[in-house]
């Protein structure tokens, strides 16, 4: 049993699995936001208890309830998103964030485009990593509080970083299909400001291509359609409209391929130069 200190939110979660290693897993998974200290109380508590058929939840001094799946990272994110629903000024998306002085830049992209390679790659060459693929954005300021969580990397892009000069600890956790890097041992509560987002085109699905350009998306449909297929989706996509409609008014968009990390880190270096 541990406790969860989640950003952005009201709550801290108190997780108890009836598997050792899916917990120890767990709490990997979201640390430097885990500790055991359960008399550290500073936050209203949600509690999840995952049994082996069924994951039950419950708010502090609300009724249980059993919820309809027994992936516990699944759950874990819906409950988080569940914290942040009735939060009109939030927006929580399926992306990665990475972060030059105070300055936060989104990176978007379906499966494979390279989110958590290029993620790791910018953090060893100088950038600050602030989540892989939780990222909880306030609108009021356009503000991103770090969500360090495990990076998740996939079979051979440890060999790919090592070719670029990135040498960094790799951990396996049982029979997890892919292998986790710490980039962090600690806590960041600053806040940064994202300037930019920038759409990753998958290099594994463009393999002739060697555009190494950089391209504003001005298209608001474009824009639109780019935000929402990573937002993580709430009950309301009326709600969640017009919330990404705020965000593309104040954020310009860019869309490049993925080709090449030290490409890529260039581009989106001259972003945050000319944003700055």
């Amino acid at each position: 049993m541990f406790i969860i200190n989640v950003p952005s939110t009201e709550y801290q979660i108190i997780l108890d699995c009836c598997d050792d290693a899916v917990e120890r897993f767990i709490f990997a998974q979201f640390y430097p936001h885990t500790y055991y200290n359960i008399q550290d109380y500073i936050k209203p508590r949600a509690y999840i208890y995952q049994a082996k058929e069924d994951i039950r939840y419950h708010l502090e001094g609300e009724k249980e309830e059993v919820l309809a799946t027994a992936d516990i990272l699944f759950a874990m994110r819906k409950i988080i998103e569940s914290f942040l629903i009735p939060k009109e000024d939030y927006l929580f998306f399926h992306a990665a964030c990475i972060a030059k002085g105070s300055s936060a830049v989104l990176l978007l992209g379906e499966s494979m485009a390279g989110k958590s390679t290029l993620s790791t790659y910018l953090f060893a060459n100088g950038f600050d990593y602030l989540t892989d693929d939780y990222t909880i954005i306030q609108q009021s300021n356009n503000t991103i509080e770090p969500f360090k969580k495990l990076i998740h990397i996939r079979q051979g892009t440890e060999q790919l970083l090592k070719r670029k000069g990135v040498n960094v600890p790799v951990f396996n956790f049982g029979t997890f299909d892919r292998s986790f890097i710490f980039p962090t041992l600690t806590r960041d509560e600053r806040k940064y400001k994202l300037i930019a987002g920038i759409v990753l085109g998958s290099y594994t699905r463009n393999t002739n291509n060697t555009d190494s350009s950089i391209r504003e998306i001005v298209n608001i449909t474009q824009k639109r359609t780019f935000f929402l297929e990573n937002l993580f989706t709430t009950s309301d996509l009326l709600q969640d409209i017009v919330k990404v409609n705020r965000l593309i008014a104040d954020i310009p968009l860019y869309f490049t391929v993925n080709n090449d990390l030290d490409a890529t880190s260039r581009r989106i270096s001259n972003v945050l130069e000319a944003l700055a």
